[in-house]
């Protein structure tokens, strides 16, 4: 049965601040018009909607006495780039696996880039098809419902193949909540979601592919272009 808290937790994460708000009608008295538009504010712990009204009002609206209809704000495109290295098994005229592999990265790992981007959709669980990793973050701070989604992919720049982690945001990072984010991030390439698959096979040719999305050498994730490390911040695009 879902509680009163999950339910606020629930509307919290499908509304987040900064959606907007067409008002159809109001039962109680009425200090803003029938459709007028605002923007949310938050979800209280009472279930309500507080709304900021564009006329300068302010009120809260609730499902059994208001009717209303709430658009999500259109998310942003927020990538985060990280380096990838492979470990190649090469049969041999036997058909049997070479006992040493070839370690490949970067550009060498290029002409993999869709046997390992079907590999990390074949390795999304179920429950990950809406929110992705996001499904499985447990802090209860603005990352809930500001990051709205986040997948690893794989993406090409000057023929060197790179991890992504490609997040939508439904309002700005602002502070720490960057950094919290690619923490997590991370943590999830390395000792979580990316260490289940790297134990994925990947058949490829005439042999077998293992990706690490994560190494411990030298390892960042970072918002810029992958040949402008140098350069940090965080980038967005409509």
């Amino acid at each position: 049965m879902l509680t009163f808290q999950k339910y606020v937790h629930f509307m919290r994460t499908q509304f987040p601040p900064g959606s907007r708000v067409l008002l159809l009608s109001n039962d109680q008295p009425k200090p803003v018009p029938d459709g007028t538009m605002g923007t949310l504010t938050e979800v209280d712990s009472a279930g309500r909607f507080l709304v900021n009204w564009d006329t300068g009002k302010r009120t809260a609206l609730n499902l059994e006495d208001d009717h209303f209809r709430i658009f999500q704000p259109e998310p942003m495109e927020l990538k985060l780039h990280f380096p990838l290295h492979g470990e190649l098994y090469i049969r041999n005229e036997w058909g049997d696996l070479a006992d040493d592999p070839e370690e490949l990265a970067g550009s060498e790992l290029a002409p993999y880039l869709g046997d390992i981007r079907e590999a990390l959709q074949e390795n999304q669980l179920p429950e990950e098809q809406e929110r992705g990793l996001m499904h499985w973050y447990r802090e209860s701070d603005a990352l809930t419902w500001k990051v709205k989604s986040a997948f690893f992919d794989v993406e090409l720049h000057d023929g060197q193949l790179w991890g992504m982690a490609d997040c939508e945001i439904l309002e700005p990072l602002e502070g720490d909540e960057l950094n919290r984010l690619t923490t997590y991030l991370a943590g999830q390439a390395s000792d979580g979601w990316g260490e289940g698959f790297e134990q994925q096979e990947i058949p490829v040719g005439r042999g077998l592919l293992y990706v690490h999305l994560w190494d411990g050498q030298d390892w960042e994730m970072s918002t810029t272009e992958p040949e402008q490390h140098e350069s940090p911040g965080m980038e967005m695009a409509p």
